[in-house]
């Protein structure tokens, strides 16, 4: 069924498309120094914490350890594949390869 717009709702709905057009959207990682709160495996500063985090929630990184795109002087990098183990034997468990 089609609705016959009136003048009044039309410039609403274009203002707030306006007020949000302006928004800028920001998909990159956040640096370490970021103030922004986040994920302990991309904001924490030491590679020891007392943070407590779900196992089936966060950021996935090896042995909760930083996460980082930065390589420079890196030796060894331990890459694995993702077993979601705080849903066994549920539906729509995620079991591993």
């Amino acid at each position: 069924m089609l609705r016959v717009i009136c003048r009044r709702e039309l410039s609403n709905l274009l203002s707030i498309s306006r007020r949000f057009s302006s928004i800028q959207w920001n998909s990159s990682i956040p640096c370490e120094e970021s103030e922004l709160p986040g994920d302990g495996a991309i904001q924490r500063k030491s590679p020891l914490d007392s943070t407590i985090e779900q196992t089936y929630a966060g950021a996935l990184s090896f042995l909760r350890r930083n996460y980082t795109r930065n390589l420079t002087n890196v030796d060894v990098a331990v890459t694995d594949i993702a077993l979601d183990l705080a849903t066994t034997y549920r539906p729509d468990a995620q079991f591993g390869p």
